[in-house]
């Protein structure tokens, strides 16, 4: 039968056993742990500063618009630049219902 002696030996040689295996396992993904804690705030730090989807779609939106409004100056100037050409015959009739076919923004009705 074991004796108190023997059960304080298996004890420190428990200890032992722990000391040289498992903690320094344990210290080592301490420290891997400590690494990926890092790596996820750096992470939060650079999506926190993305910009969220609303955001994105009224720039979008803002963007469009002034893409449509240089368009329409560009049309009207197009227009009035066939007016000219015509005035002066050097369009042709049928020239002017070609062109005319041809509507990035169609003009209102006139009455």
């Amino acid at each position: 039968m074991l004796e108190e002696n023997d059960f304080k030996r298996i004890g420190l040689e428990m200890c032992q056993v722990i000391n040289e295996n498992v903690l320094p396992v344990i210290e080592k993904l301490d420290e891997r742990i400590e690494g990926l804690e890092k790596k996820f705030d750096e992470l939060d730090g650079k999506v926190a500063n993305l910009p969220d989807k609303a955001f994105l779609t009224n720039k979008l939106a803002d963007l469009e618009g002034s893409v449509i409004v240089r368009q329409k100056k560009e049309d009207e100037k197009v227009n009035l630049l066939v007016k000219l050409l015509h005035k002066r015959a050097i369009l042709h009739d049928e020239d002017i219902k070609f062109l005319e076919q041809i509507h990035v923004f169609p003009n209102p009705p006139q009455y």
